[in-house]
């Protein structure tokens, strides 16, 4: 845990439970690693564990220090706030001998002390009570001077003083001379501060150079790294990595930081001589082949890409089969199926697929009895691989299989939203229409701002006539996001189907208040086309529909076309097979449609009004080729 390596630090401390769930600091270590993995629920859940097994706990000042630290991650301020005065209190009492002999109290050192300090100054700042955080900083000031945590007090000084005074907040920051402990913290603070309030990148970078040369440790170096990198100076990131590699050569991961950092620069070349050469001194590391095949893989290069996960597996079968193997191994089947997919290779991509989800299956059987966190992060890594399947089947038509595949997802994460999703269409598609209401209330349980599934659950109601109850789905969608174009146009639909068109206008100022360039956005423009058609002001509708298809490789301007294509032939929406008048002249009307039929490329879509073209004509010969038309689209469509 103090070196970082959290996930080995959970399993121990999972195993530790495991031989003694009655342990209450065992709960309590399981609490600090899933906070710094920022797993807030799950901190929260073993210091509950925690206190049940041992009301003691609640006097304990790293306890209440933690607990704070939940909370405040939660947003929780006020609650952090009562924890903190608690635990400040029990602190004092150990600091002033007050502490029963043998309670954890009596053993509380001085740097977590002044972390509670700290933390409740710190929630003071969020909660905008910036003269509280001042006072109690100063208390911890005057409390511990001259002490180790004295520097720690110092920059805190500084974060509370940046709130009012920037300049003030660097002059403490300042302050801290090269020799003290946290030298490196006040650099940190300073380039925060530069960043963030000030905008000066070039200051921001300074820190760090001035933290290089007062300190020049592979650490330094890849701080002054991530800084350049930070600031969109990827070059200069690189420089700084590669010193800090030829400290130490062996540190895999600066490795991946320089090659991501070239692949940012466009030189591709040199990324793959850098990952090919990192991979050739250090044949185990399997995150770095990972990053060589996702290279050639976005390259186009996928012969390489496919050598090199081959190579990854040859090498991870030589290993002992652990459980980070096991993982490496899933991850290497589902970029294998990535680049076999990218080729075209589908039968490949499948069967990369079926083994990545058995591999899977043996990770989460070597997880077993190991935290709920890190279960359901596995079980959902097992639905993505069946979702991914299911996908391939519903491509390939072979929709009880895809439902197969949805529904094992499920069985794996029963809150998966993309197969519930996927169910839901499946169900409509076969007209299955209880099983798509049942996912799509599902869907909504879990992601209640679901906005296909709501878009299906009004789309269902309509199709059972329930006009009102689709019409509210689709208020409750418009209103949380009233530029939803897709939503819109079928909620015009169903009002022009409900005889309420009249409630239209209300929803389109609704999107025109959506941002500031609602009003020229195309989508607003086709939906505003489709009202005025409804409502026979077919001019309206064409100067709406005009302003709509512009740009020409935009996503409305297809339909834009179209609907002025039918409003050309006809106008007020009105059957158009008339009378036939064989010397009927072609109108300019049907002249101008034919026309913009030109810029239409959906075949099927252009092939039906063609053949309006031809019922419009009012010729004969006309008919009877429009005739052959449908015949030939109903011919195709049943082959399809």
């Amino acid at each position: 845990f103090i070196s970082g390596e959290l996930e080995t630090a959970q399993h121990t401390i999972n195993n530790c439970i495991r031989l003694d769930p009655t342990f209450a600091e065992a709960h309590l270590v399981a609490a600090q690693i899933a906070y710094r993995q920022d797993n807030f629920n799950a901190a929260s859940q073993s210091l509950d564990q925690a206190l049940s097994l041992d009301f003691e706990v609640r006097d304990w000042p790293q306890y209440n220090l933690l607990k704070a630290n939940v909370y405040t991650s939660q947003g929780d301020y006020d609650e952090a706030l009562v924890v903190l005065e608690h635990a400040l209190g029990l602190a004092k009492a150990s600091k002033a001998g007050g502490a029963q002999p043998g309670s954890r109290t009596e053993r509380i050192n001085e740097q977590d002390h002044v972390s509670i300090y700290l933390e409740l100054s710190q929630v003071h700042l969020r909660m905008k009570n910036v003269t509280a955080a001042q006072e109690v900083i100063a208390e911890a000031k005057a409390e511990f001077k001259k002490s180790k945590e004295e520097g720690r007090i110092t920059i805190a000084t500084a974060m509370v003083a940046a709130k009012r005074d920037v300049d003030q907040a660097l002059g403490i920051l300042r302050s801290v001379p090269p020799s003290s402990q946290y030298f490196l913290k006040a650099k940190a603070q300073m380039a925060h501060i530069y960043l963030h309030q000030r905008n000066n990148k070039r200051a921001f970078a300074k820190c760090y150079e001035e933290l290089v040369e007062a300190y020049p440790s592979v650490s330094s170096y890849m701080f002054l790294g991530e800084a350049y990198i930070n600031i969109q100076e990827p070059e200069q990131g690189i420089a700084a990595f590669e010193k800090a590699l030829a400290m130490d050569p062996n540190d895999s991961e600066l490795q991946s930081k320089i090659g991501k950092a070239l692949v940012t620069t466009h030189d591709y070349n040199k990324a793959v001589v850098h990952y090919r050469n990192a991979v050739a001194s250090d044949p185990n590391k399997a995150f770095l082949r990972h990053d060589l095949a996702e290279l050639y893989w976005r390259l186009g290069s996928y012969d390489k890409a496919e050598q090199v996960m081959k190579e990854a597996l040859s090498q991870r079968k030589q290993q002992v089969e652990d459980l980070a193997g096991t993982m490496d191994k899933v991850k290497s089947m589902l970029l294998l199926a990535k680049v076999h997919k990218s080729a075209g290779d589908m039968k490949n991509a499948v069967d990369d697929l079926i083994q990545a989800r058995v591999f899977q299956n043996t990770v989460l059987n070597k997880i077993r009895g190991e935290g709920a966190d890190v279960i359901y992060k596995q079980r959902n890594a097992a639905a993505n691989i069946c979702y991914e399947l299911g996908e391939y089947q519903n491509e390939q038509r072979a929709y009880e299989k895809a439902m197969t595949f949805y529904n094992e997802a499920l069985k794996q994460d029963e809150t998966h939203d993309k197969s519930m999703l996927a169910l839901a269409k499946l169900y409509l598609r076969k007209g299955e229409l209880e099983g798509c209401e049942h996912q799509c209330n599902a869907l909504l349980r879990v992601d209640p701002t679901n906005e296909e599934a709501m878009m299906m659950l009004a789309d269902l109601m309509f199709r059972k006539n329930k006009y009102d109850d689709a019409i509210y789905h689709f208020e409750q969608l418009l209103e949380k996001k009233p530029n939803n174009y897709e939503a819109l146009v079928q909620f015009v639909q169903l009002l022009r189907r409900a005889g309420r068109l009249y409630d239209c206008p209300k929803f389109f100022k609704l999107a025109e208040k959506s941002h500031t360039r609602a009003r020229i956005e195309p989508g607003l423009h086709y939906v505003k086309g489709l009202y005025q058609r409804y409502c026979n002001n077919p001019r309206e509708a064409l100067r709406e529909f005009i302003l709509g298809r512009h740009p020409k490789d935009g996503q409305w301007s297809e339909q834009c076309i179209i609907s002025m294509i039918e409003v050309y032939l006809n106008p007020v929406n009105e059957n158009i097979w008339g009378d036939i008048d064989e010397k009927a002249d072609v109108t300019e009307d049907v002249k101008t449609a034919e026309k913009l039929l030109k810029e239409v490329t959906d075949r099927n879509k252009k092939a039906l009004l063609e053949a309006y073209c031809l019922i419009a004509s009012k010729k004969k010969e006309n008919m009877e080729k429009a005739l052959t038309k449908f015949y030939e689209i109903m011919t195709n469509d049943r082959s399809a």
